[in-house]
């Protein structure tokens, strides 16, 4: 139960429900690349369900730092964002699912993700091709413990190519 803002005052809510709910399948933004592969492995998921595709990126912003004041520039992450998006929907021309990008601002990317993924979600995280650990293979380690369901899409030689237009894009 909860308060929802009315024009004369507050109404209490009832209990969510999730029945008309659609599935959410979130992908994790790691790089450019990676993230596009992700895209299209959770539009592949998605086809032919009732079906949320959102795209997280957790931006973590140290303690001397406001929390609404990260390192890196908001409009320049939300215009990296839009690019990749727009070119997504660009080569996925004919899919009914559009991702929804979200900038998750966190102190810890763990943290962030537990504040923002619903219990069981489904997750999809683009591999990188290397042979040191990084982050997103301890969150997914993470989010399994957790009983979230991760997907890991297969990764490219650093070499790789961009598999669409470099607007100006740089990797986060």
């Amino acid at each position: 139960m909860g308060l929802l803002p009315r024009e004369s005052g507050f109404v209490e809510s009832g209990p969510a429900t999730h029945e008309t709910a659609p599935v959410e399948v979130f992908v994790l933004f790691t790089d450019i690349a990676s993230t596009f592969r992700a895209l299209r492995t959770a539009a592949q998921l998605a086809q032919g369900l009732t079906t949320r595709i959102r795209l997280l990126l957790l931006e973590t912003v140290p303690y001397p730092l406001a929390l609404d004041e990260p390192r890196r520039n908001l409009g320049y992450l939300g215009r990296q964002f839009r690019t990749l998006v727009d070119d997504y929907r660009t080569e996925s021309a004919g899919r009914p699912v559009e991702p929804i990008a979200e900038i998750v601002l966190c102190r810890d990317a763990w943290e962030g993700l537990r504040m923002k993924l619903p219990r069981s979600s489904l997750v999809v995280i683009g591999n990188r091709s290397r042979w040191w650990p990084h982050m997103e293979d301890g969150l997914a380690r993470k989010l399994r413990a957790a009983g979230h369901h991760v997907i890991r899409t297969p990764g490219t030689p650093a070499s790789g190519f961009l598999p669409f237009s470099n607007k100006g894009l740089s990797h986060a």
